[in-house]
């Protein structure tokens, strides 16, 4: 594993609140970042099992940002592109004590999602999160800040 580029770093401790985004137009925003969502595939290495998670790309030179326990232990791993554009990941950091993982893609990617800014929650704002699950690829699910002070 190499290190995060230092671009990247600065990005990571705010991404999990930041990533979210608050809009009053979820529908358009989620329109405006469905490019910069990945389905992230690949092969569970203990039972050889197919594994599919999500990502976003937080960087068009091909920067993915994943959740670690999706991408830990998982080999060939492969992304996808709401076109269908497929092509190969390699895991650069997996962060399993912050639940991250940083991927980078064979190439460039066209679009990267707009980070939001963090420290604009607060209790009652409206957030959304565009995932993969299995058969349901790019789904758009609405939720709400409850509370600040959880860790």
């Amino acid at each position: 594993m190499g290190q995060i580029p230092v671009h990247i770093t600065w990005a990571l401790p705010v991404l999990l609140l930041a990533a979210v985004a608050t809009a009053q137009d979820i529908s358009g925003v989620a329109r405006q970042n469905m490019g910069g969502i990945i389905v992230i595939t690949g092969t569970i290495t203990a039972t050889g099992g197919m594994s599919q998670s999500s990502g976003c790309c937080i960087d068009t030179r091909g920067y993915i940002l994943a959740t670690a326990h999706q991408v830990a232990g998982v080999e060939n791993l492969e992304g996808r592109l709401q076109n269908g554009q497929t092509f190969a990941l390699t895991p650069v950091e997996v962060l399993k004590d912050w639940e991250l993982a940083l991927l980078k893609s064979d190439r460039p990617l066209p679009s990267a999602v707009n980070l939001g800014n963090a420290s604009s929650l607060s209790p009652g704002s409206d957030v959304f999160s565009i995932a993969t699950p299995t058969q349901l690829d790019f789904s758009v699910v609405r939720g709400i800040i409850s509370n600040l002070n959880r860790s």
